[in-house]
């Protein structure tokens, strides 16, 4: 192994994964990183078998495969954050246990990493993703990371990587922020404390969307409290409050829209998104007692 080559963790939070979980872990495994990578299986209290899985594809193929009990609390950051701490990398990538890294995923963010605290990769959504939930979601083509309600960038949790010291330097995710708003959180503690975040175009995940529409409404109902976490967090630290008017203006769209949402399936599923992250935003501005619309 070259001396110069950092070493290296991931971090795979699995929950009921059986399904996917295996070809996530062999395409880890086929990754054309020449460094040192361990990676950490955090299950989070799979009732389905995913742990067994994870160990089948360790005795066969991946000897530097760990799989740790995260299940003690429920989410996503609880179990990212038992990954990290028991990861021995000096850099943590972070992906899902239902998508798919490309083979050179773990060699571009690594390279990323060698100039910031903080990357996030690009998620490729047209392979893993049937024509209606592609409709329902339409996903812009990614060329540069988000940005948050007009304030930082961040990285997505499903393809992020963190230098070991940052975590320990901001504490990881936050696990208060259980129905989203984590993985922001995270970039923008570390950017506000001087750390660079960077884009890695050549880090790509094959990235699955979740089927369904319940599912679909309640994410996005979440994404929309969330957002008022955030705010409510970073207001004192530059985070812009978001417009009334404009926020007024979706609403009298979205209710107008109705009758012609409701004439297929495709504009169904986009109206019923948009409304469920409104709805989640004015729920929140209640419970924050703000206006966060």
């Amino acid at each position: 192994m070259p001396e110069s080559l950092p070493s290296v963790s991931v971090v795979v939070p699995a929950y009921n994964e059986a399904a996917h979980l295996g070809a996530q872990l062999r395409a880890l495994g086929a990754q054309d990183f020449e460094g040192a990578v361990e990676i950490l299986v955090a299950d989070n209290g799979s009732t389905d078998g995913t742990p067994e899985v994870a160990r089948a594809v360790a005795e066969q193929s991946l000897p530097h495969l760990q799989v740790l009990d995260a299940g003690a609390r429920p989410g996503p950051s609880a179990a990212r954050n038992a990954g990290w701490r028991a990861a021995s990398g000096e850099l943590v990538l972070f992906c899902d246990a239902d998508d798919l890294a490309e083979p050179g995923w773990v060699r571009a963010m690594v390279d990323a990493l060698g100039t910031a605290g903080v990357v996030g990769g690009r998620l490729e959504v047209e392979s893993l993703n049937d024509r209606l939930t592609l409709a329902w979601r339409q996903p812009p083509a990614q060329t540069a990371l988000p940005r948050g309600e007009g304030y930082l960038p961040f990285a997505m949790g499903s393809n992020m990587g963190v230098r070991a010291d940052v975590l320990r330097a901001v504490g990881g995710f936050d696990e208060e922020l259980d129905r989203s708003g984590e993985e922001p959180d995270l970039c923008w503690k570390a950017q506000l404390a001087g750390e660079a975040i960077a884009f890695a175009p050549d880090a790509v995940i094959r990235y699955r969307l979740r089927k369904g529409l319940r599912p679909l409404v309640r994410q996005q109902r979440n994404w929309g409290k969330g957002s008022v976490d955030l705010y409510v967090r970073f207001r004192d630290k530059g985070m812009p409050r978001s417009s009334t008017a404009n926020a007024l203006r979706r609403w009298a769209e979205l209710l107008a829209g109705t009758p012609y949402a409701l004439a297929s399936r495709e504009r169904r599923g986009r109206w019923a998104a948009r409304l469920a992250y409104r709805w989640g935003r004015l729920l929140a501005s209640i419970e924050h007692r703000t206006v966060y619309l």
